[in-house]
């Protein structure tokens, strides 16, 4: 069975369009390149102790000037959601969670 591993802290969230919920930083290409392109079971851990299991696509997008990075978002999930200080761990035994809000 795999092991959590954490991905990231957040330290901002936006809330974009039809991209659905962005939190940064972005993720690191060399540690996280094998996400890119799929949908992930995740393990919020939020600063005021709650938690919550959901998904997150994983993709490469286009920032200017500052070229590709990798990105996580959510169809699900709101801004107050990720608040900054949310750990988000990938679980990746969790292949069959009802995401947060209902399927993406």
């Amino acid at each position: 069975m795999a092991e959590k591993r954490l991905l990231m802290t957040v330290e901002d969230a936006f809330e974009i369009g039809d991209r659905g919920l962005v939190v940064v930083p972005e993720l690191p290409a060399d540690e996280c390149e094998e996400l890119v392109d799929k949908v992930i079971a995740v393990h919020l851990l939020r600063p005021d102790g709650t938690t919550c299991y959901s998904t997150f696509r994983v993709s490469w997008e286009h920032f200017n000037p500052h070229g590709y990075k990798i990105i996580c978002r959510s169809d699900v999930l709101a801004k107050e959601n990720c608040p900054p200080g949310t750990e988000i761990w990938h679980d990746p035994s969790a292949t069959d969670l009802e995401p947060l809000g209902g399927n993406p």
